[in-house]
């Protein structure tokens, strides 16, 4: 049987990959209107993974492909990297003491089996609070913005 790798490194996997992924699919010819630099889209991929908000170029450069894998991104930077980890490796994978035990002080839980019900409570929580909020918005922000046609985003005047 091989080697498990450490669980410091499988989080560092993770980042890196999330980040590749992400500017490969930034860099598909679908995800951006005009051309943008291979050093911008991995930017703006390492940007929305890490939830911190910088962009090089106007987000009015992407379509709507290029804008939704930056609010994956975005999503998977808010959730954290290392309880989506832990969420899917505990699912596919039978993990060792050390990765439960490394789980363990992060959500500061005792036992393995909390650990996978918080992971499924802190996701489900975070896309139904995600689910509430985008109602309401929708529900202010509907009729001075019909469904249907497309608009640049200016708040309106009340």
């Amino acid at each position: 049987m091989g080697k498990r790798l450490p669980p410091e490194l499988i989080v560092l996997f993770s980042v890196i990959a999330t980040v590749a992924l992400g500017t490969l699919l930034l860099a598909l010819p679908v995800a951006h209107k005009l051309p943008i630099g291979l050093l911008d889209l991995f930017f703006t991929a390492t940007s929305a993974t890490t939830v911190t908000g910088l962009h090089t170029i106007p987000m009015e450069n992407f379509t709507i492909f290029g804008k939704a894998v930056i609010l994956l991104l975005i999503q998977i930077g808010g959730l954290g990297l290392i309880t989506l980890t832990l969420f899917f490796l505990s699912f596919f994978m039978n993990l060792g003491l050390g990765t439960q035990m490394m789980a363990g002080n992060i959500l500061e839980i005792d036992s393995w089996k909390q650990i996978k019900k918080i992971l499924v409570f802190i996701i489900a929580i975070t896309l139904g609070t995600e689910f509430i909020g985008t109602l309401l918005m929708f529900g202010i922000l509907s009729p001075h913005y019909p469904v249907g046609q497309y608009h640049h985003f200016v708040a309106p005047v009340l």
